[in-house]
C-alpha cells in the first residue's frame, strides 16, 4: 500500500508514505502497472484516472449528501461502460458492480502538473 499525504510526519503501518506527486510517481515506478489499484480519495482519482485503463466501480442506487465524488465515468471522454453486474442487494441497499474501460490511457512517462 502506498499512501499520499501532505502531512510530513504521517505514518501508516504496513504502507509506504509519500508526500507529493513526484514521490508518488517515483514509488509507483517500482511496481508492475497491471498490479496498481487506486482507491481514492477524490483528488487522487482526478490525478491518476487519466493513467488508468480499467475502473471497477461499485454503484449504489442511492443519493448521499457528500462533498467529494469520483469523476462520473459516463461523462468522461474515452471511458465506456463495458459490463454491469446483476442487481445486488444488502438489506434495503441496491447496488451494481460496473466495469469501465479507458480507450486512451496515458502511458509511458508520467508528467507532474504544477
Amino acid at each position: 500500500n502506498i499512501v499520499l499525504s501532505r502531512q510530513k510526519d504521517y505514518k501508516a503501518r504496513g504502507a509506504v508514505v509519500v508526500h507529493d506527486e513526484k514521490e508518488l510517481w517515483e514509488e509507483l515506478s517500482h511496481y508492475d502497472p497491471e498490479r496498481i489499484f487506486v482507491i481514492g480519495g477524490g483528488a487522487i482519482y482526478r490525478m491518476l484516472l487519466p493513467y488508468c485503463d480499467t475502473a471497477y466501480v461499485t454503484r449504489l442506487d442511492y443519493a448521499y449528501d457528500a462533498d467529494t465524488h469520483m469523476p462520473d465515468l459516463d461523462k468522461e471522454a474515452g471511458w465506456h461502460l463495458l459490463q454491469r453486474s446483476e442487481e445486488q442487494t444488502c438489506f434495503d441497499l441496491i447496488y451494481y458492480y460496473d466495469l469501465y474501460k479507458n480507450d486512451n490511457p496515458k502511458a509511458g512517462e508520467y508528467t507532474i502538473e504544477e
